[in-house]
């Protein structure tokens, strides 16, 4: 009986070794490269720069930096 508990526990940590590349991924945005620059942009409510990937973007094609901004701007 604890060569079949072993033999699922070994076969359960092989199968989770070998599972698709796609099943391991956590979702998360992959992190530039060190050193990699990245476009800044200006805030239209603040006037303050912004990594391009943390963008919000208004309908009328606005950039801000953050969601309040961008609501705050579309309430003027």
């Amino acid at each position: 009986m604890k060569f079949f508990i072993w033999g699922v526990i070994v076969a359960l940590v092989v199968l989770w070794v070998l599972r698709p590349k796609s099943l391991r991924s956590s979702g998360a945005k992959p992190r530039p490269a060190v050193g990699a620059t990245e476009a800044m942009l200006e805030c239209a409510e603040c006037h303050t720069y912004f990594p391009a990937s943390e963008a919000q973007t208004a309908a009328d094609g606005a950039v801000f930096c953050c969601d309040q901004h961008r609501r705050l701007h579309a309430s003027h």
